[in-house]
């Protein structure tokens, strides 16, 4: 696909990542109804700021794909996946359909909005699909079945090693598997139509650039986050007012979340307070009633 079709919205700062995007782009067909926008940022209506990785156009639908890039082995534990990195150490953490599941639900509303305002009335909005991309072939995949609904591995190559079962490349293809899957249900095909006004209503959505990093009060956040739920975000973050060496000593992350309900009628909760490794600061306002957390990162 030509960049004609292919908005890349915020350059990604991550190889892996990248590479990921550049195998999806290579497979899609430069014609209509086909079109992508990859790493950008919108506004939920519940006032989340919420990161895509990747939106496709295709014909059977519209797909929001979240892109892991992991590598050693993943398994589940209950309904959380854990990762177990080549490195040491494991990462818990939701599946991460779920988000994407969430995110192209909020999209989706921000879309009907935007044609309301345009005076379109209630157009009727495509089929929204999400799905996650674990594009890196030779992690291991150890997942139930029931959690490996909307998971999908890279497309095979030509001259690439042969497949190895229980990795991702075992997993069905981005492409033969999802974008040019079958279509199930004619009512879902995406006309031309159909995929133009969708790339007219997305700026009007709200869609806007990715920020490599981002401030709260003196600490710098890290974007993307490095994990996500419905209703919080985690961030590496690191303290612009601290030496140098003090900041060395000890990393940060940041939790941004929904605020809580009040304790009591009137009042609201404090909407900051951190801490690290290298010490702490802790600080309260009545100004809003958003609140965060920062803790030591994980390891």
């Amino acid at each position: 696909m030509q960049d004609r079709r292919w908005t890349t919205v915020t350059a990604s700062h991550f190889p892996h990542e990248r590479e990921a995007l550049e195998h999806v782009q290579r497979l899609l067909p430069d014609a209509e109804p086909y079109r992508a926008w990859s790493n950008f940022t919108f506004v939920a209506s519940t006032g989340h700021l919420r990161e895509v990785d990747l939106l496709v156009v295709a014909r059977g639908g519209v797909y929001l794909i979240e892109i892991k890039s992991w590598a050693g082995r993943l398994t589940a534990s209950g309904s959380n996946w854990v990762q177990h990195r080549p490195s040491g150490g494991d990462l818990i953490f939701d599946n991460p359909l779920i988000l994407a599941n969430q995110k192209s639900k909020e999209l989706k509303h921000l879309l009907e909005t935007a044609a309301r305002a345009q005076g379109l009335g209630k157009p009727r909005m495509p089929f929204f699909q999400p799905a996650v991309f674990l594009s890196n072939r030779m992690v291991k995949v150890e997942l139930p079945d029931f959690q490996l609904h909307g998971i999908f591995g890279p497309e095979p190559v030509t001259g690439d090693a042969p497949v190895r079962a229980g990795t991702a490349g075992a997993l069905p293809p981005i492409w033969s598997g999802l974008l040019d899957a079958p279509l199930r249900d004619e009512r879902h095909r995406i006309s031309p139509e159909t995929s133009r006004r969708l790339a007219t209503l997305l700026p009007a959505a709200g869609i806007a650039r990715s920020g490599r990093h981002r401030r709260v009060g003196a600490w710098e956040l890290e974007f993307p986050a490095f994990e996500s739920g419905p209703t919080w975000q985690d961030y590496h973050a690191r303290h612009t007012r601290w030496p140098p060496r003090a900041a060395a000593c000890g990393s940060t992350w940041w939790r941004r979340e929904r605020a809580r309900p009040s304790a009591a009628p009137g009042r609201r909760q404090p909407s900051v307070s951190s801490s690290s490794s290298t010490g702490s600061i802790t600080r309260a306002s009545s100004r809003s009633t958003a609140w965060s957390n920062m803790r030591p990162a994980r390891p």
